[in-house]
Order: structure tokens, then sequence, then C-alpha cells
């Protein structure tokens, strides 16, 4: 069942209201009163959706870090690292859309469980399909370190970390994936 739009629009509220704090401050410095405060809900309200900060925060996580497996649910570890740059692609427009929560969460001085959970979603997208594989634990151990490298160089360019265009970082990237790792002098 489909969830009331005034219990929708109060959890966005409150939700926008705990990033924007985010962006702002440490997150062990945010209150529930920031969080009302600057909502403009009740406590109640608050108290309804939410058992507490921590609660938010992990709702928070967890939503983008499903729009990443979302947008990664179709696709096979054979593929990524034969063809790594539409897989690529498709986790930077991730990233990109929510750019601002990703800073927010990884970037800031609170720790945050998002960049794991991406890294793991990421994973099990990559390998639900090789349970009966010859080459399982390969494929796993290159599951872990695709997954694991490409979401922090990802995070790492849209935080613009690398000189370098898009185009570029997805190229390279994928080179990296396809071929090892091997610098060009």
């Amino acid at each position: 069942m489909a969830e009331r739009r005034d219990v929708t629009r109060s959890k966005d509220l409150i939700r926008r209201g705990y990033f924007e704090l985010r962006m702002e401050k440490n997150q062990s410095k945010i209150t529930v009163r920031d969080i009302i405060e600057r909502a403009n809900v009740s406590r109640g309200t608050f108290y309804a959706h939410f058992k507490d900060i921590a609660a938010l925060e992990r709702d928070l996580e967890y939503q983008i870090a499903e729009k990443c497996n979302e947008a990664l649910s179709r696709t096979d570890l054979r593929g990524v690292v034969e063809s790594p740059a539409e897989y690529i692609e498709q986790l930077l427009v991730v990233m990109e859309e929510n750019r601002n929560i990703l800073k927010a969460f990884i970037t800031s001085e609170g720790h945050s469980n998002l960049a794991f959970q991406v890294k793991d979603l990421v994973y099990r997208s990559l390998v639900h399909v090789i349970k009966d594989d010859p080459h399982r634990e390969e494929l796993l151990l290159a599951g872990t370190m695709v997954s694991s490298a490409v979401i922090d160089a990802c995070l790492e360019f849209i935080d613009g970390s690398y000189d370098m265009s898009r185009k570029e970082f997805i190229e390279t990237t994928s080179r990296f994936i396809r071929d090892g790792v091997k610098i060009e002098r």
C-alpha cells in the first residue's frame, strides 16, 4: 500500500532538514530540535516517523544505496569486466544526481555507512549470477575489486579530485578494469 501524501511530505521535510544541517555542521552536533526547527515540523511528527537521528540517517543512507542498486541491478560482472564503460556511466549518473547527499554523508566529519552500503549493493548486483560458475572464487574477487575501486574512483571524480573530463575518466577507468592498471609513460 502506498504511503499517504501527508506522511511522505513530512518525512521528506525531515530528511531535507537533516540533510541541510549535515551540509552545515558535524553530525554529532545535530539535535532533534535542530531538525524539527529546520523542517518546520513538531517533535511528535519527527518521532512518528523516526525512532531517533540514527534511524533517520539509516533511512537516508538506504535511499541512496537503493538508487545505486536500481541503476545497476541488471549489471553482470562478466559484462562489467569486458565492457565497463556503460557500468561506470550508470554509476556516475546516480552519484551525480545525488552528489550533495553523498558529499554530506561520506566526506563529513561524521562517519557514515553509506559508502559501505553502496559498495555492498554494487558488489551483490555484480555477483548475483555466479553461484555455480567454475571460476566463482575469481569472479567474487573481481567483484570485490571492481565494486570497491570503481565506487571510490567515482566518488573522487564527482568531488573534483581528478583533472580530466567525464569521457577521459570513463575511458581510463574502463581500461584499468579491462587491461589491469598500466600507467602510460
